[in-house]
């Protein structure tokens, strides 16, 4: 009986214990399953709002990059269009330069042929090259620069006299490094001015001539171009393409194929 009673005790004893240990141990298995940091779940949980933070700080630095790279372009882009602008401003100037010099030439064109006729042929002024062969008739002169006039391939057109080379328009191209379709810059001056004289341009250094048709006959159009040539036989590249002005020119004589530098005038 005493045994008995013994046993009884024993297994309470023992059940009570294990339910302790039960109850002891529940909080311990619940921080098991929050990842033993033995803090609340989300959204109370620091650790995970911290994670949060870096996750962000993390998409933010990968943007930041992406946007370094974008800035680096752009900058890039910006120097790019930094030296088309200075070309274009010096291009302008010449520009500007050679369209008041045929606007002039044109009011004087009348009166100065009209006197070189009466000069008869052999009284009048001439452009020769470095061997004494005659070239062709001075037209006029503007700023102590003559105009010497040339018709070659049925157009009719002046260049401007300097000693080691003749002077026209500007050469356009469409395409990189002077290459593709030719055109020159349209100058108001031939608009307005006798509309029987074909825009020209001199290609150097091997001095091509290059003519469009007479002003009347040649509409401005807008085309296409990227590179130009200048009159020290420098080629401007662009970059890329724009539109401009133009009318289309095609070869029609070679000065150095027949005539020597350094050019006069008597």
């Amino acid at each position: 009986m005493h045994m008995c009673a013994r046993v009884g005790r024993t297994m309470i004893a023992t059940l009570l214990c294990m339910f302790l240990a039960a109850v002891t141990l529940s909080p311990a298995a619940l921080a098991q399953s929050r990842g033993n940091s033995g803090l609340p779940s989300r959204p109370g949980n620091p650790i995970a709002n911290l994670q949060q933070q870096i996750d962000a700080l993390k998409q933010q630095i990968t943007t930041l990059t992406w946007l370094g790279t974008e800035v680096s372009t752009l900058q890039q882009q910006v120097a790019a269009l930094q030296k088309q602008m200075t070309a274009l401003q010096v291009l302008q100037q010449q520009i500007n330069t050679l369209s008041t010099q045929i606007a002039s030439l044109n009011t004087q064109m009348v009166g100065l042929s009209s006197q070189v006729a009466a000069l008869g042929t052999s009284g009048s002024l001439g452009v020769f090259d470095a061997k004494g062969k005659k070239m062709g008739d001075v037209v006029g002169v503007q700023d102590s620069i003559p105009w010497i006039g040339f018709t070659a391939a049925g157009h009719v057109f002046v260049l401007q006299v300097a000693p080691g080379q003749l002077l026209g328009g500007f050469l356009w191209y469409a395409g990189s490094n002077c290459s593709g379709s030719v055109y020159i810059s349209y100058y108001a001056a031939f608009i307005d001015g006798p509309n029987i004289l074909s825009v020209a341009a001199v290609h150097e250094p091997d001095g091509v001539v290059y003519a469009a048709a007479a002003a009347a006959a040649a509409p401005l159009q807008m085309a296409q171009v990227r590179s130009v040539l200048l009159h020290d036989g420098t080629c401007y590249d662009y970059g890329s393409s724009f539109s401009q002005n133009v009318v289309p020119a095609t070869p029609v004589m070679t000065l150095y194929a027949d005539f020597k530098r350094p050019y006069s005038v008597r």
